[in-house]
């Protein structure tokens, strides 16, 4: 699962997530494999559009969170914060 971060920098791109599926479907990924959220603006919000999405699934959902090391603390903290396991 994507997040559909945007660039604030450049507002006319795509979300994030939608560049990163195509990616992956050029890298033989089946596109039923693939989601991404709602067009997001920060991390807090990536956390909970992921959380409302997996909300019915299980209570205490377990992901392996992908970021850069320069915005991994952060990020774990934020998908912590809204009932992740990481």
């Amino acid at each position: 699962m994507f997040t559909g971060g945007t660039n604030p920098y450049n507002p006319e791109m795509p979300p994030e997530g939608n560049i990163y599926i195509k990616k992956a479907i050029d890298l033989g990924i089946p596109k039923t494999a693939l989601s991404t959220t709602k067009r997001v603006f920060n991390t807090s919000e990536e956390s909970k559009a992921i959380r409302e999405i997996l909300k019915e699934e299980d209570t205490q959902p377990k992901i392996i969170l992908i970021t850069s090391a320069f915005h991994m603390k952060r990020a774990k903290r934020q998908f912590e914060k809204n009932g992740f396991f990481c």
